[in-house]
């Protein structure tokens, strides 16, 4: 499972263009831009499975506010879902609260 999740994150990291921090801490790479149709530049990637509930919503909600967005689907992992990662900061679950909270604090 762990080993999964590590080649899942890898994998993520090579199709966003994010990368690890070094050991102080500073970010070694960038996440891709991604431009939305409101020309606002968000910095949001989710992974998410068709039938999942709350990835439909946070779906909606990206839609309704012209939020552009990368995912990718882990369906065949076994993965807890959505896990959306906002300006490299990762959040687990949605909540439109928690999403704006983290989308507030983009640099």
């Amino acid at each position: 499972m762990l080993r999964q999740l590590l080649l899942i994150g890898l994998s993520i990291l090579v199709e966003t263009g994010m990368s690890l921090a070094n050991a102080e801490g500073h970010d070694i790479g960038i996440f891709q831009q991604v431009s939305s149709p409101n020309k606002h530049q968000t910095k949001v990637f989710m992974l998410a499975t068709p039938y999942c509930g709350y990835c439909k919503q946070a779906r909606y909600y990206f839609r309704q506010r012209g939020i552009a967005w990368q995912e990718k689907d882990v369906s065949k992992q076994n993965i807890a879902v959505p896990v959306i990662f906002v300006c490299g900061q990762r959040m687990e679950g949605w909540s439109e609260g928690g999403f704006e909270y983290y989308l507030q604090h983009c640099h």
